[in-house]
């Protein structure tokens, strides 16, 4: 009898160490995940080099890289990531089957805009556009992601009493 009431309290026990289902609601409310893809894609890329271009200002310059620092290189993208609970009420969200939009809600929030699309169940391309604004200087800032060909960050940032600006293109491909 010891061994009965032993073994359906373990059997028991076990049940509740189970992982709760989510409802489909709790599931759905998250946003696209941008640094759990850039982590796996900084694993899938990680033998891969490159071709890098910087031009600034429109002086260009180029270089053939054998190893790349992925998570380094990605840096704009990984901090552009709108995955996070207390931003879900600040976007908008629109999703197709071919992609997800969110659009930011108010104008404090840097990352403007964020596209992920899709092709055949796969991303085929990311677009983040950000702005930042404050008394002296207007940022903007446009990065484009394709998991087939590289990665692009273009900026442009102007300064009170600076009429040119400065940009700023920096390009990966592989």
């Amino acid at each position: 009898m010891k061994k009965f009431v032993f073994l359906l309290f373990l059997v028991s026990g076990l049940g509740a160490c189970q992982a709760p289902d989510l409802q489909p609601s709790q599931q759905e409310k998250g946003f696209f995940s941008l640094s759990d893809y850039l982590i796996k894609e900084c694993e899938r890329l990680e033998e891969k080099g490159g071709l890098k271009k910087v031009v600034l200002n429109g002086k260009t310059e180029s270089k053939t890289l054998e190893q790349v620092n992925w998570k380094q290189e990605l840096n704009d993208f990984f901090a552009s990531d709108i995955n996070k609970k207390a931003w879900w009420d600040k976007y908008e969200r629109e999703t197709t089957e071919q992609s997800e939009h969110y659009i930011a809600l108010v104008p404090e929030l840097e990352i403007r805009e964020l596209v992920v699309n899709y092709s055949r169940g796969n991303v085929s391309d990311i677009l983040i556009k950000k702005e930042k604004k404050n008394i002296l200087n207007h940022s903007e800032k446009e990065l484009f992601y394709s998991p087939i060909s590289g990665f692009r960050t273009q900026g442009f940032r102007y300064s009170i009493g600076d009429e040119k600006g400065d940009s700023l293109l920096i390009e990966i491909s592989y």
